[in-house]
Parts: structure tokens; C-alpha cells; sequence
């Protein structure tokens, strides 16, 4: 049978009440991470020993005139005396450019008033032989004194809403944040917007090419919540290692319907999320949240599917390492309710088909560097719909003929965290864990038998 996968949820993982019977902390002593209160205040502690080989070079930020994460490639313009500093940087020096990043030069070059870094990742390890870098900060729409960005793929460059930056102070919503355009060939809208303790979030994407029609619409609303981290160094070795997004609380409507999809080029995808930069000392710092639509659709000629589901997660998640020896991270989660419910399917088919949408809401990141390097680390929710019609065949005389249809409808969701970990030095068997899942038993409809 052509059955259309389940995108990314796995029925046979089931629910993995293992990793939400953990017992999994904050920041700091106390391992109950505690309700998200939204007042309580931002704080970010960094005190590090540099080791001494470490070059620290300060500044420089409003000298940066380009940056290409692609190539890891940073270009300076300025008079020889304000380069001087970075220009006598050599290859292979690991080196902390104040706001602008940790590297380790790869190469150099000193042209007139320019002067071009080429980078590789560095851990934080390699620049600080001890020390203690922790954070937790509070999303909460009510807040409005820090700027807030939304960059849509990972090499788009980021929109700023207001054009206002306060470091490390509280983080809100300003004004609804929205894009539109044009993406793998769907018309797609994402807005963000505050709504009293709420953020209001809708992202829709529709294609419109000959006969191939759909729409899909996910609109969710999640209150303030808290990100926290902590990393512990001794002697030149990232010890301990915490990331925690706590207080999540969203609901998420999704719906969609499709005619002959499957004519589309290829499956679709589309990144969005809005970046809240921060400091650690001099090394620059951002999190984010945000959304991921995915589209998977195998609907030819003359076939058709709508389906509408609600999802619901309150709860927290995140990762951790705990001691210099572990050989790996473990994840964690709190969760408080995970549901979902079906509320409508219909299909019309004349050949066995299907169509999947999952969208990650909300897809919570931290990464160090400039807003646009690759996360650290993440957790997300991800609300996936699956309907699968077959086509039904009996015998009549000589040639088999259509008898009749069933659509069978899935809606699962799944809490995941995980992570590149390159700053901290970590390899893993697995970029990303699951903490938590509900798979609903699938509806069916119409000639199932």
C-alpha cells in the first residue's frame, strides 16, 4: 500500500513515560525548576578565567561590516590603527572578538582598511580554563523594552522590531511581528502578536498551481515562559552543562485541505522564529522562538483530504550533563498535560493517497555568536496531522472496480529537545531525544473493513 509516513512521530515510540518521570532541574541548586512567575527578574551570571593563551579583542562591533555564517567569514573596515588588534591576530589563535564571537582563526587577511577572519567553531573550553556562565530570562509578552527579530531559513537576514536594542534587559513583544512571501512554491504568512499575558501566533501556507490547491493553517497562542542555562568549567573541561525551557504552555489549532498536492515540487518546509540576543560577558548570545510547517503530500489526480485537530502541551523540557564523566546528555522533562483531540476528517480519492502536515510550535533554540549561527541547543513541540486514504476494490466480472474509500486520520504530538552542542564540545549519538508523546488512536471513516 502507498501509505503516506508519519512525518516524524513514530507510533512505535509510543509514549516514553521514562524521560517525563525524570526528575529535572534549573539552573542553579535547586533541581524543581518552580512555576514560570513573569516578574521574576532576568539574570545572567558569567565569571571565567581566560586561559592565557586566549585573545581577547574589543571594539570592534560597529566595525563589522559583514558577516557570511555560511563560510564562517567576518569582514572589519576601519582605520590600520582600529584593526591593529585583530589584524595581529595568526592562524590557529583562538580568540574572542568582544560581541562578536568566539573563534578559532583559520585564516587572515589584511587589505587597506579591511581585514577578513575566516573562522572555525571554538568550545568554550578551548578559550576559559574555569568558570561559570548561567542565565534564565523571561519571555513574556507584557514586557516591551528589548527588541525583538524574526528571521525566516537560516540564512535570511534577520528583521529587527523595534530598531532598539537594551542588553540584558526584559524581553517583549512591541508590536505584532509578521512576514509574508514566497516559499517553495507556497504563499506563507507567519504572525506573532501579544494578547494580554498571551502571544498569539497563526502561520498559514497555500499553493495555488493548476490543479494543485491547499491550505494549511496552525494557530496557536502560548504564554510567557522562561529559558535557562548553565555551563561549568574546571581546567580547561566543560563539566557540567544545563538547557531548560520551563512554563511552556501553548494550544494549537491545525488544519488543512489539499487537492492533487501531490503535483507539487517535491515536499515543503519553512523555518521562522523571532531572535531575543543577549550577552555572556563578550561573547555574544541569542535565543529564540519560533515555528517549522512541513508538508508531505503523495495526493495525485482527482484526490482530496481535509483534516482539523487541537493539540495541547503545559510542561517543561531540556537537557543536561551533569558531571565531567558522563559519556553523554540526558534529556529532561516536566510535563504537566499532553493531549490532543480530532475534530474533523474528509477525503475524495481515486487512488490510495495521503497527506501529512506537522508544525513545530513553538521550537524554542539557544545558540552563542551573532543571531544567524547554528543553535546550541533546543526543544520543540511538534503537532503533526496525518490522513491516509485507501481505495477500496472488489471484483466485477474480468476487472476489479472502486467499491469505495478509507480515510484514516492521525494526530500525534511530541516533545523533543536536542542540539549541535559544538561550543561545548559535546559528540552525540543522537542530535535529538524524545521526552514526551501522545499518539492518538487513528479515526477512520468510510470502507475501512
Amino acid at each position: 500500500m502507498n501509505w503516506l509516513k508519519t512525518l516524524l512521530l513514530r507510533s512505535s515510540l509510543s509514549w516514553l513515560i521514562v524521560a517525563a518521570s525524570l526528575v529535572f532541574g534549573a539552573c542553579g541548586s535547586d533541581d524543581d525548576p518552580g512555576p514560570y512567575i513573569a516578574s521574576d527578574p532576568d539574570k545572567i551570571e558569567f565569571d571565567v578565567d581566560w586561559k592565557p593563551e586566549t585573545k581577547m579583542v574589543t571594539g570592534l562591533v560597529n566595525h563589522l561590516t559583514n558577516a557570511d555564517f555560511t563560510t564562517n567569514t567576518y569582514t572589519f573596515g576601519g582605520t590600520a590603527e582600529e584593526l591593529q588588534d585583530l589584524a595581529a591576530l595568526a592562524v590557529g589563535d583562538i580568540a574572542v572578538v568582544e560581541d562578536v564571537g568566539l573563534f578559532k582563526i583559520e585564516e587572515i587577511n589584511v587589505s587597506g582598511d579591511q581585514v577578513v577572519i575566516k573562522t572555525a567553531d571554538a568550545q568554550l573550553s578551548d578559550a576559559i580554563q574555569d568558570g561559570t556562565i548561567e542565565w534564565d530570562l523571561g519571555f513574556d509578552p507584557l514586557r516591551t523594552d528589548r527588541f525583538i527579530g524574526i528571521q525566516v531559513g537560516a540564512l535570511e537576514p534577520m528583521r529587527l522590531y523595534p530598531r532598539k536594542a537594551v542588553v540584558n534587559s526584559a524581553i517583549g513583544i512591541v508590536e505584532k511581528v509578521e512576514w509574508s512571501g514566497s516559499w517553495g512554491g507556497f504563499n506563507v504568512k507567519i504572525t506573532m502578536a501579544p494578547a494580554g499575558e498571551n502571544i498569539d501566533f497563526t502561520i498559514s501556507a497555500s499553493y495555488d498551481v493548476g490543479k494543485a490547491k491547499g491550505k494549511i493553517v496552525g494557530k496557536g497562542t502560548i504564554r510567557g515562559y522562561r529559558t535557562s542555562g548553565l555551563v561549568l568549567l574546571e581546567n580547561g573541561t566543560t563539566t557540567n552543562f544545563r538547557f531548560v525551557a520551563r512554563g511552556i504552555d501553548v494550544d494549537m489549532d491545525l488544519e488543512f485541505g489539499a487537492v492533487e498536492l501531490g503535483m507539487m515540487d517535491g515536499n515543503f518546509s519553512f523555518p521562522a522564529k523571532i531572535v531575543l540576543p543577549f550577552a555572556l560577558g563578550p561573547i555574544p548570545a541569542w535565543y529564540s522562538m519560533g515555528s517549522v510547517i512541513e508538508v508531505q503530500s503523495t495526493l495525485k489526480a482527482e484526490t482530496s483530504a481535509l483534516a482539523k485537530a487541537h493539540l495541547k502541551f503545559r510542561g517543561a523540557a531540556g537537557i543536561r550533563k551533569d558531571t565531567a564523566e558522563d559519556s553523554g546528555l540526558m534529556p529532561m522533562a516536566n510535563i504537566d498535560n499532553i493531549d490532543v483531540e480530532f475534530i474533523k476528517g474528509e477525503s475524495v480519492a481515486t487512488l490510495t493517497s495521503g497527506l501529512g502536515v506537522l508544525i513545530q510550535f513553538p521550537r524554542i533554540e539557544v545558540g552563542l555568536g551573532l543571531p544567524g549561527t547554528g543553535a546550541e541547543s533546543y526543544m520543540t513541540v511538534k503537532n503533526e496531522v496525518v490522513a491516509n486514504t485507501n481505495v477500496k476494490y472488489e471484483a466485477a466480472g474480468p476487472y476489479p472496480v472502486i467499491t469505495g474509500t478509507c480515510l484514516e486520520v492521525g494526530v500525534n504530538l511530541g516533545v523533543y529537545v536536542g542540539g549541535a552542542f559544538k561550543a561545548l564540545g559535546f559528540t552525540l549519538a543522537s542530535k535529538e531525544f524524545q521526552v514526551g508523546a501522545k499518539i492518538n488512536p487513528k479515526k477512520r471513516f468510510g470502507k475501512c473493513e
